[in-house]
């Protein structure tokens, strides 16, 4: 389900989606913008992780190679798409903002100003990627080390 939202929602933002066939690369799609091809591993998460307790819904998303049990790096994928299924929401997060991270959490209804936050519905890096990369040096980009 997660796959398939952010494929339509890729697609409404004019990019092009193409999925590997069988199940042996670290990620779910090519995405095309016409200027470059960008590797994006999907991670979807449909569980509240607080439910039942009064903190406001976070949403959790491992990060690692099923097969391999290690993390992403970035020969493997370029950006991630986290999907919070329950309001089909979608973060896209540059590899390198998740580097060595093995757990990434979103709080979709916290108001916070947290590295998570800048990433919410940002379609713009999969569409201006070469200018992103240059603009943005791997110090700059939000790092998620508190997960």
């Amino acid at each position: 389900m997660g796959e398939t939202l952010f494929a339509f929602r890729a697609m409404q933002e004019g990019l092009i989606v193409s999925q590997p066939m069988g199940d042996n690369s670290p990620y779910d799609f090519l995405v095309d913008n016409g200027d470059d091809i960008l590797k994006v591993q999907i991670k979807s998460s449909g569980w509240n992780e607080n439910e039942g307790t009064q903190r406001s819904p976070k949403y959790g998303f491992t990060l690692k190679h099923s097969q391999k049990n290690t993390t992403y790096d970035s020969d493997d994928v370029d950006f991630f798409g986290l999907v919070v299924l329950p309001i089909q929401e979608i973060w896209i997060v540059p590899q390198k903002a998740l580097d060595g991270v093995t757990k990434a959490n979103v709080w979709p209804f916290n108001n916070s100003n947290g590295a998570m936050a800048d990433y919410r519905d940002q379609w713009i890096l999969l569409k201006s990627y070469t200018e992103y990369t240059v603009a943005a040096a791997v110090e700059e980009c939000p790092q998620v080390s508190f997960l």
